[in-house]
């Protein structure tokens, strides 16, 4: 198995991007933050739907609202990511619910469930056969 080294999946990224335009920079921050955003959902426990629904994105802002109930988490992750226009943006994935952080790092009496870090690890995955 490979081992992903964030830092030089970050580089590779950069290298592509700038090899580019602008735009195709916007595509590909937004394909990956996707990408992460999908895997963050999905590795969301769900009971009531709240806390998978309650993931959101901004551009250079950190979400502020509830979000929705979504239990399969297919509505949070299908919404279009905004479009970012080029380098020196950044987009945010956020969670507002108040227990979100209990969820992914656990309680003395719960296991963590590391949503977003295993996303990261996944996204990497991803993204590292293609760059």
């Amino acid at each position: 198995m490979k081992v992903i080294n964030a830092t030089q999946f970050k580089n590779d990224v950069a290298r592509i991007c700038v090899q580019g335009t602008a735009e195709h920079f916007g595509r590909v921050q937004r394909a990956v933050a996707l990408t992460a955003l999908k895997h963050i959902v999905i590795n969301t426990p769900v009971d009531t739907g709240r806390a998978r629904g309650g993931w959101q994105v901004d551009i250079d802002a950190v979400p502020t609202g509830s979000g929705r109930i979504d239990k399969t988490g297919h509505e949070t992750y299908s919404k279009p990511i905004p479009k970012v226009d080029g380098p020196g943006h950044c987009i945010n994935i956020a969670n507002n619910v108040e227990y979100i952080t209990y969820l992914e790092n656990g309680t003395p009496k719960m296991a963590p469930h590391a949503m977003v870090d295993r996303a990261i690890i996944q996204t990497l995955q991803t993204y590292a056969r293609k760059v």
